[in-house]
């Protein structure tokens, strides 16, 4: 029992210390780097081992990857009495667990295994649960929010290990795929990440000067967007299935007004450029996603989209992020065009579109295929689109 106390306190001190790269080092060195994985199997100390473990593996590489050995254990740890108990404990194991994804080859066996039993283990529907605790409770302070931020980025590091670097968007389904996480996503509806994002945007109601947002609201909500941009990449097939049910569909249109007007106000520039980039994911090669921007009340989706601030139309970096969005929404949709035009002339359009494949050679461009957006300038230079 002393022993056991001295050793606590030994690894709380340690893990109170803020370490260096060499200090690291030092202890890989010197074995312990190991010998603390060995421990996290035991359930017991978890509060200094994930911190430990945490900036061994974001200090080191070979940190890192001593740790993801034990990756298994760490991921048993998230349900253990601690980890019930102590949120802090568990926000800490989930950025662990985060970490290390990052640092495995996206895509390869030993990968795919690691998502797959954090999949068996029920990971994905754990985040589904804070997601939705969250949206049923609201906001309450920095210990909440930092458990559902590093829920996010575990979830969004799982996405990242199973997309093939730099590879296009593609609507097509998603085929063998043995880590299985394209089934939690649809078992979960993307772990209502875009119910979170409707309870904590507009819990107060709709309201025609959307009130400035907290900090802790804007990262939660900035978190949300990157996740499913992320989930985007990896399966966008699995996004817009989910997205294209009735409620869900509402939810995201209100969600997408509500950040247009809300960030385009406050000038949250991170939140906007973010939107913008789902928007065109969300609908792309998808009429019945595209048909969501023209739905509601004015301004729609599409009109907002239309009315942005003059950088969105004249910066290089923005428009890299809009303009895609707008061919995307309007592409072989003739009404969302006609809608468009009424603040944004197609020619805009035809010149980026002409410039982005005359200068790239490459497969995609900003994610979107190439003989994708050949095919969209032919359907934006036809003469007259009769609006059905």
């Amino acid at each position: 029992m002393k022993n056991q106390k001295t050793q606590e306190k030994g690894l709380g001190d340690l893990s109170r210390t803020v370490l260096t790269k060499t200090d690291i080092n030092h202890l890989i060195d010197k074995g312990v780097v190991e010998q603390l994985c060995q421990m996290v199997s035991e359930r017991n100390l978890l509060a200094p081992l994930s911190k430990l473990l945490l900036q061994c593996s974001v200090l080191s590489a070979t940190g890192s990857q001593i740790c993801v050995r034990s990756l298994p254990d760490i991921v048993d740890s998230l349900h253990s009495p601690t980890c019930l108990t102590n949120p802090v404990v568990y926000s800490d194991l989930l950025k662990l667990i985060s970490t290390l994804l990052r640092s495995l080859t996206p895509c390869d066996g030993l990968t795919s295994d690691m998502i797959s039993y954090i999949v068996s283990k029920e990971i994905i529907e754990k985040i589904q649960i804070t997601c939705t605790d969250t949206y049923n409770y609201q906001l309450k302070d920095d210990t909440e929010c930092s458990v559902l931020l590093s829920s996010l980025q575990l979830l969004s590091s799982c996405c990242v290990a199973m997309t093939t670097p730099n590879a296009p968007i593609s609507v097509s389904p998603t085929k063998n795929d043995p880590s299985q996480l394209v089934d939690a996503l649809v078992f979960t509806k993307v772990c209502n990440i875009v119910t979170l994002l409707y309870g904590v945007l507009l819990y107060e109601g709709s309201r025609r000067t959307p009130p400035p947002l907290s900090d802790m609201t804007r990262r939660v909500v900035k978190q949300c967007f990157e996740t499913l941009l992320h989930i985007s990449r990896f399966s966008l097939h699995t996004l817009q299935s989910v997205m294209d049910s009735e409620g869900m569909s509402l939810e995201l249109r209100h969600v997408c007004s509500f950040v247009l007007s809300c960030a385009s106000h406050h000038n949250y520039t991170e939140v906007l450029d973010l939107c913008v980039q789902l928007i065109g994911f969300v609908v792309f090669q998808n009429p019945s996603n595209q048909a969501l921007l023209q739905n509601g009340p004015s301004p729609s989706i599409l009109q907002l989209l239309s009315s942005l601030p003059f950088s969105y139309f004249s910066d290089v970096r923005s428009m890299n992020l809009l303009f895609p969005s707008l061919i995307s929404a309007c592409h072989d949709c003739p009404s969302n065009l006609a809608i468009l035009q009424q603040k944004v002339n197609k020619v805009m359009l035809i010149s980026y579109l002409k410039e982005q494949l005359k200068e790239s050679k490459e497969k995609h461009i900003n994610f979107y295929p190439r003989t994708v957006l050949q095919h969209a300038l032919k359907f934006l230079e036809t003469p007259e689109i009769e609006v059905t």
